[in-house]
């Protein structure tokens, strides 16, 4: 066994990602995983029904740790087609659907002993592809064009999370119902909501709900970077479900799992309060990435505490 260190005081689940694409074959690689020696499973879209039927024939029970809402997706989405869903949306029909297929996921969750359903971000279009404070597109963090957007951000984060807050009632309430934690992960670009402040708001409407919080490394170094010296995790209250870990780039591009930008004791709090460790592989350029992803989640958790590194999420 990996010698004790900073990171596994405690017992940590490391999980992999399982989605669907149409070309992939999600039972292969979620078998893979297990066989490899990852505890868990995180299921991330898409999922559709058929590849969600066969995989349940293989897996073990208990052996899925997170399900994202509204995976796996109904009968009628087909291979290919992307998610109908839309969170916090301010369409009274989408509105519906998300709440009654959000309480769909919570069933499943329950039916399948998943024990968190987690909820993404939701990305205002209007504002896709503009990065967090560290300077979206080569953009100057003084810019003028960084402070209009952050101001047609607030204008439209009102509403749609007026809309999410909405949906979070009656599915926590769905959730309590069946012994499910509703895990929410906050955005860390100036095009995501629930930031990690206007997540932290509402904790405390919700407190004593069911909610907890899943960061990746992606978004918590976004609002880091956003707001130095101020941990971002801090302000929800510790009550932490998992992390996703991620490779990024400096611009916040996608890199295999292993290379990036950030030091990982700038993340030690997270690392330190998450039960979970989600691996996303990222891209690869042969195979899945599994074996390295596990690799690198075993040589984080190995880390002794008094070694100071710098080579683990840089390149």
């Amino acid at each position: 066994p990996p010698p004790r260190g900073v990171y596994n005081a405690r017992m940590t689940k490391l999980a992999a990602t399982i989605e669907g694409s149409p070309d992939a074959d999600v039972t292969c690689r979620a078998v893979k995983a297990l066989d490899l020696g990852f505890h868990g499973l995180g299921l991330e879209p898409p999922l559709y029904a058929s590849q969600w039927e066969k995989l349940r024939e293989t897996l073990p029970r208990e052996s899925v740790l997170s399900v994202q809402v509204f995976l796996p997706y109904p009968r009628g989405v087909r291979p290919g087609d992307p998610s109908p869903f839309v969170l916090g949306s301010l369409h009274p029909e989408e509105r519906r659907d998300a709440l009654k297929f959000g309480e769909e996921t919570i069933i499943f969750a329950d039916r399948n002993s998943i024990p968190f359903v987690r909820i993404p971000p939701i990305v205002l279009e209007g504002l896709a592809g503009s990065g967090p404070g560290r300077a979206p597109r080569g953009m100057s963090r003084e810019s003028p064009r960084l402070a209009q957007l952050a101001a047609r951000r607030q204008l439209e984060a009102v509403p749609r999370l007026d809309s999410l807050r909405s949906l979070l009632y009656r599915l926590l309430e769905a959730a309590d119902r069946r012994g499910i934690s509703i895990a929410l992960t906050p955005g860390g670009f100036i095009d995501e909501l629930p930031g990690f402040e206007e997540a932290a708001v509402l904790f405390r409407e919700l407190e004593g709900a069911p909610l907890r919080v899943w960061p990746d490394t992606l978004r918590a170094a976004a609002a880091l970077e956003a707001r130095p010296g101020v941990p971002p995790w801090d302000l929800c209250g510790g009550k932490m479900a998992g992390l996703t870990v991620r490779g990024f780039d400096s611009r916040g591009e996608p890199l295999p799992l292993g290379g990036g930008c950030l030091d990982p004791d700038a993340l030690k709090p997270i690392l330190e309060g998450a039960p979970i460790w989600l691996a996303d592989p990222g891209p690869v350029e042969s195979g899945d990435g599994l074996e390295e992803s596990l690799r690198f989640l075993r040589t984080l958790e190995s880390r002794p505490e008094n070694e100071k590194r710098t080579g683990i999420l840089f390149p």
